[in-house]
């Protein structure tokens, strides 16, 4: 059995660690208290075989969204499309509920346009102000078992002789 802390092959016991059950060797066994020694590897194996189980149909942790970001040329393409549409800078600012002060800064490049402003403009000029970006995943290139990543897969600990 594997040490959750460390990823070691020779976890021993259960301890209570900062609220949380782990399995640990013995090295890592000192940072919390002692629920039970295990009697046999192999009954708790099968129990950490179900857990993993009902973990994984879960996610425990919420998904972060994706940021909105605003392109880069928001200011030329609100812009072109004011000057296709053949409106004044206060014209266009009464059409978009906006001071024209606003519509000359965002004209300018002197005022950065939060994200709920730029879906409101896209909503009535229907013009594409916002980009989605979706996370990537990292993979672990040394995690020690499959797809359970210990703490001892993310750091190395150097050991005194």
């Amino acid at each position: 059995m594997q040490c959750e802390m460390c990823g070691i092959n020779i976890a021993s016991q259960k301890v209570l660690i900062e609220g949380t059950e782990m399995t640990v060797c013995a090295d890592c066994g000192k940072f919390g208290e002692m629920i039970e020694a295990l009697a046999s590897a192999k009954k708790d194996e099968k129990a950490t075989i179900q857990k993993r189980s009902v973990l994984s149909t879960f996610n425990t942790r919420p998904r972060a969204m994706p940021e909105p970001e605003i392109v880069g040329d928001y200011a030329e393409i609100l812009h072109r499309k004011r000057e296709r549409m053949g409106m004044t800078q206060k014209e266009f600012a009464a059409f978009l509920a906006e001071r024209e002060s606003i519509i000359h800064k965002i004209e300018t490049n002197s005022y950065e346009m939060p994200i709920k402003m730029a879906r409101k403009f896209e909503k009535l000029l229907k013009v594409s102000l916002i980009e989605e970006y979706e996370e990537k995943k990292i993979s672990m290139g040394n995690a020690s078992s499959g797809d359970q990543v210990t703490i001892g897969d993310l750091i190395t600990v150097r050991k005194r002789a």
